[in-house]
């Protein structure tokens, strides 16, 4: 059995006064300093509304700014779910192949 450990926090609806686009990318560059995987943590109540039409429009604000610099900072980057990645960590998918 293999354990996907999340090393990445992304949550921009809690608290709204923390940095979270910067926070994140932090450590993001800190696992790729370290040659491993950066596993993103964030929850769907973030983009949703369910917390209020504020909350959703500024965390899909957010998440649209830290796609953009993950994809401006690390153009290879690779975007998979959870799903796909436990797929990669017992071989059943490659991320070399399209999925």
């Amino acid at each position: 059995m293999k354990a996907i450990t999340r090393n990445a926090i992304f949550e921009p609806s809690s608290p709204a006064k923390l940095d979270w686009v910067g926070s994140c990318l932090n450590d993001i560059s800190e696992s790729f300093k370290w040659n491993k995987l950066a596993v993103i943590i964030t929850n769907r109540a973030n983009y949703i509304g369910s917390l209020g039409s504020t909350d959703r429009i500024n965390g899909l604000l957010r998440l649209h700014e830290h796609l953009t610099l993950i994809h401006k900072n690390w153009p290879d980057a690779v975007f998979l779910n959870s799903s796909q990645l436990g797929d990669v960590m017992t071989n059943k998918l490659n991320i070399n192949e399209p999925y």
